[in-house]
């Protein structure tokens, strides 16, 4: 019961409500579809409404802007970050061309307009500064690695239930459930390399960038994979990085007790 009286707790559940909210209006009003990605922007946006209230935010605005600057050690976090999506992708499709027959390409399509590959940044930029950037410091200023990923990476997942259920945002072909390891587990991922970095935002933000442009540029869904194995692999292969992690820092909880 703790948990949800935090402000981070309570910035979590007002993103996963507007968003409901949000897609809810746009397919009952018949918007055009393009309508719905204004709606990925709702928690930078709820985190800059959050932020600017001190009832509503453990966290000052020097604090939250503070994670955007780049001091030289977190160079080497942002190109892992920039990176691992994208070895993650050839090791998927690489394992499931040989093992399953599907597609593998040695050097992916880079022929996609600017103009997505923008959207594309512009959308994880106003994910990350909500989910990695308020949410989750929120939540470590009172609860540890574990639980903090844990909460964020659940939350992720139940935000993109809404846009699984009009067919946006999140793969159609692949069951919610296996989708929703996926994110949960990366959630993991995604805390590790913003602790090494020193709370840096941006190696949120480009893997985020990473995750997403990946499924653009290799085959990991099923219909450009010609299998399901890959996005699969990619599953266990990332939920396997979230136990090590797992087991790893709840060691530490344990020796710091």
């Amino acid at each position: 019961m703790k948990m949800l009286k935090t402000k981070g707790a309570i910035y979590l559940i007002s993103v996963l409500l507007v968003t409901i909210l949000g897609i809810s209006i746009i397919h009952h009003s018949d918007l055009p579809r393009n309508y719905y990605r204004y709606t990925v922007a709702i928690p930078g946006v709820v985190a800059l409404l959050f932020l600017f209230s001190a009832r509503l935010s453990d966290i000052s605005i020097s604090e939250f802007f503070q994670q955007f600057l780049i001091p030289v050690k977190s160079i080497k976090w942002l190109i892992l970050s920039s990176i691992t999506y994208s070895l993650l992708a050839y090791w998927a499709s690489g394992t499931a061309a040989l093992v399953f027959g599907g597609n593998f390409v040695l050097i992916p399509n880079f022929q996609i307009p600017l103009s997505r590959v923008y959207i594309i940044f512009v959308l994880a930029f106003f994910e990350e500064i909500g989910w990695r950037g308020f949410g989750l410091p929120h939540l470590m200023k009172k609860h540890g690695f574990i639980l903090s990923s844990l909460v964020v990476g659940v939350i992720w997942a139940l935000w993109h239930l809404p846009g699984y259920l009009v067919n946006f945002g999140a793969p159609n072909d692949i069951p919610f459930i296996v989708f929703s390891i996926w994110v949960v587990a990366a959630s993991f991922i995604f805390t590790w390399l913003y602790v090494k970095s020193s709370n840096n935002i941006w190696t949120a933000i480009l893997l985020h960038f990473g995750a997403n442009m990946a499924l653009q540029l290799y085959p990991i869904m099923p219909v450009p994979a010609g299998t399901s194995a890959t996005f699969y692999i990619m599953t266990i292969s990332v939920l396997l990085v979230a136990i090590a992690l797992f087991k790893k820092y709840s060691k530490k909880q344990v020796e710091i007790k």
